[in-house]
């Protein structure tokens, strides 16, 4: 029992023989392909702007919780944060700011360039000042 692929084309009943079908992988610009016996699969690498906001905001926790320990504060410390508001950074916050404010305990947030502390990004620094409650 040889594999079989009946079809019509233009308006012809044919059937196609697996050995008349040549198969090959090649790569999609952007995707990530992996065989494996009979099993493809393909994950689209494209980091979409949602993706890049979840990031920064991953990235703000971070620097957040580093300065936390590095000036001492205790674990149940709450916190204000007064923090530069550089569009990028602040647009990633306003997404996820549930999602950072329960990480890092903070009880309010102010956008402002005052603060006398700087949290140094890869790319960029910025003002902050951060405190107890």
């Amino acid at each position: 029992s040889e594999a079989q692929l009946p079809m019509q084309v233009e308006g012809q009943d044919i059937v196609l023989l697996k050995e008349e079908v040549e198969i090959f992988s090649q790569d999609i610009p952007g995707w990530c392909v992996v065989n494996e016996g009979s099993l493809t699969i393909a994950i689209d690498l494209e980091i979409t702007e949602e993706l890049k906001r979840e990031g920064m905001a991953r990235e703000v926790v971070k620097r957040i919780q580093t300065y936390r320990k590095s000036h001492n504060f205790e674990i149940v410390d709450h916190i204000r944060i007064t923090m530069e508001p550089l569009q990028e950074v602040k647009d990633a916050v306003e997404d996820f700011k549930d999602y950072i404010c329960s990480q890092v305990l903070c009880d309010e947030w102010i956008w402002d360039d005052k603060g006398t502390d700087v949290l140094d990004f890869d790319d960029f620094k910025l003002n902050i000042e951060i405190s107890k409650i």
